[in-house]
């Protein structure tokens, strides 16, 4: 394998960490806010990623990040080229992903998502520091499973009446993990977000696969 073609790597940041310089790559990078948040900016916006934060960056787009009010906070990054999953043939580069044309793409996963694409990129970062003699197709089929996941996430996202949805269930997630030595209930959710609590319920297990307190006790 070409190790250019491919970087997978996990930091912790313990102490405030500041890229003082812009930086491009000549791969398209692949950033997930595991734990804490963390400031992200470009030329003209800035912005905070958020635990369960992913954000897609294109080749050559000028970026670098900053710490946030948070000291602590973990990410995984994989920069890639697609040559590097050249025999899954050209499919990959079919998806809405790498048709946009921002200079990148946000996600905000909660539940059953955040857990499938921490488990499938942990597992290609093991595969990445192992280099066994099926590393390289394990770790093309991992990064594929993983771009497909963002793809479904950003397909629906561009459904308005799905995006609200997700934007609210989002939203929850974040407050629970702000909040959750607090009692927190469906009727105070509700009341929280002005939602009908048979509505929030609805969504919440049809977007996590999680009841509302089978979420709180994972947090």
């Amino acid at each position: 394998m070409e190790e250019s073609l491919i970087y997978v790597d996990h930091m912790e940041f313990r102490q405030t960490s500041n890229m003082f310089q812009v930086h491009t790559h000549f791969q398209y990078e692949l950033y997930f806010q595991l734990i804490g948040s963390r400031i992200y900016c470009f030329d003209q916006e800035k912005f905070t990623l958020h635990q369960g934060d992913v954000i897609l960056i294109p080749p050559e787009v000028r970026h670098r990040t900053i710490s946030s009010e948070e000291i602590y906070s973990e990410r995984l990054l994989v920069n890639w080229d697609f040559a590097f999953l050249q025999s899954l043939g050209s499919r990959l580069a079919q998806l809405h992903l790498f048709q946009s044309k921002a200079p990148y793409l946000r996600f905000s996963l909660c539940g059953e998502q955040r857990a499938a694409l921490r488990k499938l990129l942990f597992t290609l970062l093991e595969e990445y520091k192992n280099q066994s003699p099926t590393s390289l197709l394990h770790m093309e089929t991992l990064l594929a499973e993983s771009l497909l996941l963002l793809e479904s996430v950003y397909r629906n996202s561009r459904n308005p009446a799905i995006s609200d949805h997700h934007q609210l269930v989002s939203s929850v997630c974040e407050y629970i993990q702000n909040h959750y030595v607090e009692n927190i209930t469906l009727a105070s959710l509700a009341k929280v977000f002005y939602v009908n609590e048979y509505t929030l319920s609805r969504n919440f297990n049809r977007i996590t696969r999680l009841s509302i307190p089978q979420y709180t006790n994972l947090v």
